[in-house]
């Protein structure tokens, strides 16, 4: 049978096979193995970013003396208002002994019929009173005195701390008969801490104007016509 000896061409001769490892930069040369490692290792960093936001950029709880108005927050004045339609005004009293901060606090308010009275509440829960019978003249001048309405009574003196919630405290006051008001309480804070510090009734509320250091306060006068602002939304948790 005869054959050919015509050179074969160049379209007929194979094509070496090319790995698909084979080049200058081995597997990472060749552009589909970025897009295939590219996206799960871009979503991992950004599932770890993601996280780190949520850590140190959480929203802050509102604080109960903030109310919603519309699509803004505001700080809710109503019960600084009643302070000041009580007309509360007096002195505050602080001193530190043996380790116990005691305060005192006397109070005046608005009488219904116009008059400034003390605000006085029993004092049948002061220990510093126990077996203390007032005289009849007492009882006499105290029934013929103004009284106060009974809304305007303090019931707890508050310490907000300037930059941690998590040490806010809240000391019951109670009435020693005297027409003042006192409170001890351990001190764990160290000492020249500034604090906001709010009186609270049932229905009205009386931050002093500016940060305190509580234990230096003698006689400072509080005022419901000089009341602070109420403290701005703190860092990490809320203010109850």
């Amino acid at each position: 049978m005869p054959t050919s000896n015509a050179p074969a061409s160049a379209n007929d001769t194979p094509a070496p096979a090319t790995p698909a490892t084979k080049g200058r930069g081995g597997p990472m040369s060749q552009p589909l193995m970025w897009l295939v490692l590219g996206i799960p290792a871009a979503t991992v960093v950004a599932g770890f970013v993601t996280l780190w936001i949520a850590i140190k950029g959480s929203d802050v709880p509102v604080p109960s003396y903030y109310a919603k108005q519309g699509l803004s927050v505001a700080p809710d004045t109503s019960r600084e208002d009643r302070a000041r339609q009580l007309g509360l005004q007096g002195t505050l009293d602080t001193r530190i002994d043996d380790g116990l901060l005691r305060i005192r606090l006397k109070l005046q308010a608005r009488t219904p019929g116009g008059q400034v009275a003390s605000v006085a509440g029993p004092a049948t829960d002061s220990p510093s009173n126990e077996g203390h019978t007032p005289s009849s003249a007492t009882a006499d001048a105290s029934a013929a005195a103004p009284q106060a309405a009974d809304g305007s009574l303090p019931r707890r003196l508050r310490l907000l701390h300037p930059s941690n919630p998590q040490d806010d405290m809240s000391i019951h006051l109670r009435a020693d008969g005297d027409g003042q008001w006192q409170a001890q309480q351990p001190v764990t804070w160290a000492d020249g801490t500034r604090w906001t510090i709010v009186i609270e009734g049932d229905d009205w509320r009386l931050p002093l104007p500016e940060l305190l250091a509580i234990e230096a306060l003698q006689q400072h006068p509080v005022d419901s016509d000089r009341i602070g602002t109420p403290a701005a939304a703190p860092a990490q948790g809320s203010r109850r």
